[in-house]
């Protein structure tokens, strides 16, 4: 089901950085102005052609929603799939204490149930993702406050392990939104089949990371690796996810986690900070006593 929010800019922050990243976490699609609007067009006739693409509409409701224009003009034009807020095609939300529009009390019998999201519980948010047809594992809080933390983490390039708990997390919809706020963040899945050798794993990062790997073959490999991350003098951030598949891939060997260890940025002179996304710490899934195990990694758990 798609969903159109309507918002006032003054509120564009925790639009983009709260509310949308919970819904697409939830597995919501999400239309937005700021996604599809084009200049040297009509504002209000895309407001209205986006509108209408949408089945649901959220309404972000504030004094500054209520003052503007623009804003009146969408949440009446929404009223118009579901006037009488029969069909839960209008999911109303509350962020401050501004009145209500009085053209919707008018009728006790078919005023809506709003969604105060004035004290970020955990409650409204859960039934926000219902009423726009999204499920989330984990509660909206839970899953901010775990972006928010890795993504402090990756900010200081502080290695970070993500220790995903609970099904149907939204954890790739997490590391996405990460990736969307340090674009130089380069994700590799070590599902993919080329990351099963060693030199896969190794040229799929440096690719990553838009460096050219060459041709990466024994025992050149992780020499060339090394100077590949060396070489553009800046630190570099590297995603690992299911790192769980690790005990299974015997190509994995100590020289490639005693180079991680030797490039991972706990001190101001090594290039490499890793965000690794696993099921299960990642300390538990190495050979036991290697050097990676030892670098100084912040634990964030999504549960």
């Amino acid at each position: 089901m798609k969903n159109f929010i309507s918002y006032s800019h003054v509120q564009a922050g925790w639009v983009s950085t709260r509310l949308v990243p919970v819904l697409k976490a939830g597995g919501v699609e999400v239309l937005i102005d700021r996604d599809g609007f084009r200049s040297g067009r009509s504002i209000v006739g895309q407001m209205d052609a986006t509108q209408d693409q949408t089945e649901c509409q959220v309404i972000c409701w504030s004094a500054d929603y209520a003052g503007s224009d623009y804003c009146q003009h969408e949440w009446r034009h929404a009223l118009v799939k579901d006037s009488d807020f029969q069909n839960g095609l209008i999911q109303f939300l509350r962020l401050d204490d501004s009145p209500l529009p009085a053209e919707l009390n008018w009728n006790w019998s078919t005023t809506p149930l709003w969604i105060d999201l004035r004290h970020d519980e955990p409650g409204p948010w859960r039934m926000l993702l219902d009423g726009c047809g999204g499920r989330l594992g984990v509660t909206a809080l839970a899953w901010i406050a775990a972006r928010d933390e890795v993504l402090d983490n990756l900010q200081r390039f502080r290695s970070v392990n993500l220790v995903v708990l609970t099904e149907n997390s939204g954890w790739r919809q997490l590391l996405d939104d990460v990736k969307e706020r340090l674009p130089d963040l380069a994700l590799v899945d070590l599902q993919n089949g080329r990351t099963v050798p060693r030199e896969g794993l190794l040229g799929a990062m440096l690719q990553g990371l838009g460096l050219n790997p060459g041709r990466l073959t024994r025992p050149h490999d992780l020499p060339e690796f090394t100077y590949g991350l060396e070489s553009p003098r800046h630190k570099v951030r590297i995603g690992l996810t299911r790192f769980d598949l690790v005990p299974h891939r015997g190509d994995y060997d100590m020289n490639l986690f005693g180079s991680l260890r030797f490039l991972i940025a706990d001190n101001p002179l090594r290039p490499l900070a890793l965000c690794i996304q696993s099921r299960a710490p990642f300390r538990d899934l190495l050979p036991p006593s290697n050097e990676l195990s030892e670098i100084g990694c912040a634990l964030v758990e999504l549960r």
